[in-house]
């Protein structure tokens, strides 16, 4: 091949490679067919390194997202982006994650998210029978879309110094940690019951329904009030812990 020829490929492959790099990102989303109801606003930056206001969906309105692209796995034929979700008094989560994509398949890595539990707790289907606060923790070490929810996931959800509202009184909770995982495609949630309500979850989430086994034995010191609520789940076993079924 002719030095002339060669020096034209070069020419060519970095000057498409630049028009991607400067690609304006409001330009690219001009041409994606959004779900309805939802929307992206103020869209800067390109789509190697950009940001969105405001991505707003029917349930949610996430602010200040940011991506970077990486640009070296471009040649594996896997795109790799580093996403950030910036603190926002409106944004119930904050925090970064790394999303691989490839033909086929979409992985999330690294991902670490905290808010606050109260505002979680306003976005869920299901009001708590208590006012709850507190800091959350995600952490998702593994993640592969799969149907219906997954194929492959590793994670972990920490809450600390939780505080539970009785008699209207704020009154201390402790930490609770809940692993999560993947079992047939849905969501596994186990959490074990060394914590100061006694507290233990077991079963799976999906799009098609909720399969949780619940059981509660609060340990010496727990709120007091605690022991109205607990009446409504009739006597307890020999071990002291009462058990309820959650289905959705």
């Amino acid at each position: 091949m002719a030095v002339r020829t060669k020096l034209v490929i070069l020419f060519l492959l970095v000057y498409v490679v630049t028009i991607v790099v400067v690609f304006p990102a409001r330009l690219a989303v001009s041409f994606v067919t959004l779900p309805q109801g939802v929307s992206l606003n103020n869209v800067e930056g390109s789509i190697w390194r950009g940001s969105v206001a405001q991505v707003v969906t029917p349930d949610l309105t996430v602010h200040n997202i940011s991506w970077q692209v990486r640009p070296w796995h471009v040649f594996t034929l896997n795109g790799v982006v580093d996403l950030q979700v910036a603190r926002h008094e409106n944004n119930p989560l904050a925090g970064n994650a790394r999303v691989i994509a490839s033909p086929g398949s979409v992985q999330v890595i690294d991902a670490r998210f905290a808010g606050d539990l109260s505002e979680l707790l306003d976005l869920s289907p299901v009001s708590s029978p208590i006012a709850l606060r507190g800091p959350v923790i995600l952490q998702v070490n593994d993640y592969v879309l799969g149907e219906p929810v997954c194929d492959i996931l590793d994670g972990e959800v920490q809450a600390f110094d939780l505080q539970g509202e009785f008699n209207r009184r704020w009154q201390p909770l402790g930490d609770y940690t809940v692993r999560v995982g993947c079992s047939e495609g849905r969501l596994l949630v186990q959490m074990p019951r060394d914590n100061l309500l006694g507290l233990s979850v077991d079963g799976t989430i999906a799009p098609q329904g909720v399969d949780l086994r619940i059981g509660i034995a609060p340990r010496a010191g727990a709120p007091e009030g605690l022991t109205e609520l607990l009446a409504w789940l009739g006597n307890p076993d020999a071990e002291g812990r009462r058990y309820f079924n959650f289905r959705l």
